[in-house]
């Protein structure tokens, strides 16, 4: 797990490096996981967790775009109320929540390595209102994404 968290914080390659620690992990799980519990859990199979990693996988591919959970539903060839189920079982979060949360997240890495304005990072990562692009990021981050890009700015320095 600690190798998982502090892949989060590589550059370039983290986010591929992420996913290969998580299949690992899974692998260890599965590996050491009670058999006779597989039996009664059938739909927790590995069919059922790749489908939400290729919902995850659409979502972080077509982030900037507007997504809506009917073609998440259809990506992935289920029904929009198997989405919201499988998400909330495995990530306990809505499908839109998790957007919003990765599209923040990219936000902030715009803020911090770019010097592009705000208003350009909000309709690049997919918020059509800068507003609440905003609102969104200090909810997430505990400061606007001016104070934020100054925060960061300094520590560089």
């Amino acid at each position: 797990m600690k190798q998982i968290f502090s892949a989060q914080d590589r550059e370039g390659d983290g986010e591929l490096f992420t996913s290969v620690l998580m299949q690992k992990l899974w692998l260890i799980i599965y590996e050491n996981i009670d058999k006779t519990c597989m039996e009664e859990q059938v739909d927790d199979s590995g069919s059922v967790q790749a489908r939400l990693q290729l919902m995850m996988q659409f979502l972080h591919q077509n982030y900037a775009e507007d997504i809506s959970l009917e073609e998440i539903a259809c990506y992935a060839n289920i029904s929009k109320s198997t989405v919201l189920n499988l998400f909330n079982r495995f990530l306990h979060i809505t499908p839109i929540k998790y957007l919003i949360g990765y599209r923040l997240k990219k936000a902030a890495l715009l803020i911090k390595n770019t010097e592009k304005k705000i208003n350009t990072i909000s309709y690049e990562t997919g918020f059509h209102n800068v507003d609440y692009f905003c609102r969104a990021f200090k909810k997430s981050y505990k400061m606007t994404p001016t104070e934020y890009r100054k925060s960061k700015n300094s520590t560089v320095q």
